[in-house]
């Protein structure tokens, strides 16, 4: 991790919180591939009495990407999008 080189004069009343986080070290859907494998049967999302589990979810973004492969897609760039005012996530593919 990088030091902090901005100015942060609020660094002395944080308490116990950290001035900075430990982030996920890959792509979005590499986070949700290991979510669906530590927890297969949790739900991801409910989408009007529909529920979809983790390992589900991955499916339709992998058959999205391979949709899109004929795009000239990169298999690489397939990922969720979550939009904070959807009801229910997007599952696309990204050029």
């Amino acid at each position: 991790m990088t030091e902090i080189t901005a100015k942060t004069p609020w660094a002395g009343h944080t308490g116990d919180v950290p001035l900075h986080l430990d982030y996920f070290d890959g792509s979005m859907f590499e986070a949700l591939e290991l979510v669906a494998k530590k927890y297969p049967r949790n739900i991801a999302f409910d989408f009007m009495g529909k529920a979809t589990t983790y390992p589900q979810m991955i499916e339709e973004i992998k058959k999205c990407a391979r949709s899109s492969r004929p795009s000239a897609c990169a298999r690489a760039t397939r990922s969720p999008s979550p939009c904070p005012t959807a009801r229910r996530p997007s599952i696309c593919s990204t050029r």
